[in-house]
């Protein structure tokens, strides 16, 4: 599955013909929930995190206190096609939003980023609501992009990204070109806008499976703002001009992921 930049190249006239006329699915996120990981490639074993002693300066109880890491997250054993959303759809299933909603917007930010950062399933930021509205009325106009997931010596995979209202679908391209409304989220974004009147404040978390590790998931959170909001001319070309999307000067502009062991690898950008 994972190609080398000639043998992606000779597709991608294909895949923008495809990429042109195929229609928001709603079918992307339709299916069972997955209950283990892909085999082939570093998978981190799931584990419950001990009890609010990662969280110290967080004095009310907002995080869950046994935190499980998703299930399909474990193992080594093959995936299980065709799930439902991966993502939780309400704030609500994630913090108590009675306690967090109290909290000033800087507090909010540090009690999201810390509790993700933890994580082995998820990655997460926050966004302004500059970002947030330039986001939302790009993603109206353009709501499909390719990202490449990098894995090293050369090689890579791509993975087209489908908006549907406030969450990004990331599905594999040649299971998405076969089959749109059969193809397996490998990265579900949810922007949780309810502190967006009151706190000026988005935030934003990817659940990702085990086809991917947190490190991809980090770099294509970063790279949808990315072009979604600081440099939007390749989202605009790939949707209104297709024919005009030239792939391989995208790949050599695209912002590559962080080396391996640096402090930035695995964490989404969290700008001020």
């Amino acid at each position: 599955m994972i190609a080398s930049l000639g043998s992606l190249l000779r597709s991608r006239a294909a895949f923008v013909r495809a990429a042109a006329v195929a229609r928001p699915s709603a079918a992307l996120v339709s299916g069972s929930l997955p209950s283990t990981a892909v085999a082939g490639g570093p998978v981190t074993a799931a584990a419950t995190l001990p009890p609010r002693r990662g969280f110290a300066g967080i004095s009310d109880e907002i995080i869950p206190e046994n935190i499980v890491q998703h299930a399909y997250t474990t193992g080594g054993k093959k995936y299980l096609p065709g799930f439902s959303f991966p993502a939780p759809r309400r704030l609500e299933q994630i913090v108590k939003y009675a306690l967090l909603e109290r909290e000033p917007p800087a507090k909010i930010k540090e009690i999201w980023n810390m509790y993700h950062d933890g994580r082995l399933d998820c990655v997460a930021t926050t966004w302004s609501k500059e970002e947030f509205e330039g986001i939302q009325e790009r993603k109206r106009r353009c709501p499909r992009f390719v990202y490449p997931v990098h894995k090293g010596d050369g090689k890579f995979f791509n993975l087209v990204a489908e908006w549907q209202d406030k969450y990004c679908i990331f599905t594999f391209l040649d299971d998405y070109r076969r089959n749109p409304t059969r193809a397996e989220p490998y990265l579900s974004v949810a922007l949780f806008d309810d502190f967006l009147d009151r706190k000026g404040l988005v935030l934003v978390r990817g659940d990702f499976s085990g086809h991917l590790l947190k490190r991809d998931a980090a770099h294509l959170v970063n790279l949808m703002r990315y072009f979604y909001f600081a440099e939007p001319k390749w989202v605009e070309a790939f949707n209104t001009d297709p024919a005009g999307f030239n792939f391989d000067t995208y790949l050599r502009e695209c912002p590559p992921p962080p080396p391996v062991g640096s402090g930035a690898a695995g964490k989404v950008d969290r700008p001020v």
